[in-house]
């Protein structure tokens, strides 16, 4: 049973046992709001995959910013080792990292990544999967806007 004091009674001893947040300020990078629990990130984007990649990946850093987490996917806030009670914190934080990028991906995508163990590696993964970039294409969109002509000029002479 959870108190405000972010304590909780054991129901056999009947002693107060602080929990994670007891230990942590609202503003530290591990600091989980109740509310944040029950309330998933939504973009506007489900990732799809590399179409989408992009855009979801934007939308998603933007609102875990917002949730003070993205120090996390980055590597920057790492797993404490320790202490009990932020690395219960770390853990709790994780969780629900992965839950919040899991309820924004296809069911596809979803199944591939949802037995990862941390969000990192998710993101990690997703990076490395879908930010491929295709050279062939690349080089055959460039030399069609270097080819582009406006009239007898080409672009580069037309607005210059």
């Amino acid at each position: 049973m959870t108190n405000p004091d972010n304590t909780i009674i054991s129901t056999s001893t009947g002693t107060r046992i602080p929990t994670a947040n007891a230990i942590l300020e609202s503003s530290e990078p591990l600091y989980l709001h109740p509310a944040e629990s029950s309330h998933p990130i939504v973009v506007d984007t489900k990732l799809s995959g590399i179409d989408n990649y992009y855009e979801w990946k934007r939308q998603m850093e933007i609102e875990i910013s917002i949730k003070r987490k993205l120090g996390m996917l980055t590597g920057v806030v790492k797993k404490p080792t320790n202490d009990p009670l932020r690395e219960a914190a770390w853990t709790t934080c994780n969780s629900q990292l992965i839950a919040w990028m899991l309820h924004n991906m296809e069911p596809q995508i979803k199944r591939s990544v949802m037995y990862s163990n941390t969000a990192k590696e998710i993101w990690d993964y997703l990076q490395r999967q879908f930010s491929v970039s295709n050279g062939a294409r690349k080089f055959r969109l460039n030399k069609k806007l270097y080819d582009l002509e406006q009239g007898d000029k080409s672009i580069c002479e037309y607005f210059t």
